[in-house]
């Protein structure tokens, strides 16, 4: 259920033209890092699971282009609110990276 969700997500990041992956050892920068980030069920066996996807920039800089290219291929998923955060991803720099936030839910199905 959640790993479907996850990869579907993933699936579809990757379709509107970003890098994209849910094992941060495997994320090439720029590129979004989807996880898991909570999950609600419903009465008839369904479950909604909520994902988190952070769109992260390298340490080179200005982050400000990296970011808007992919905040644009975010956009053309038409997923909502984004804030600006931190992420720290040890294989790809001692320092925390700057990351766009959004979230998405993913019906799965009894």
């Amino acid at each position: 259920m959640i790993e479907d969700a996850v990869d579907f997500v993933v699936a579809e990041v990757r379709k509107a033209g970003l890098r994209a992956t849910s094992d941060p050892r495997d994320l090439h920068l720029p590129g979004v890092l989807v996880g898991f980030a909570g999950l609600t069920r419903q009465l008839d066996g369904s479950a909604d699971v909520r994902v988190r996807l952070l769109a992260v920039a390298p340490d080179r800089g200005d982050p400000l282009p990296d970011l808007d290219r992919l905040l644009v291929g975010l956009d053309s998923m038409g997923l909502g609110d984004v804030e600006a955060v931190s992420v720290t991803l040890g294989n790809h720099a001692p320092n925390p990276l700057p990351a766009l936030e959004t979230f998405t839910t993913v019906r799965s199905e009894p």
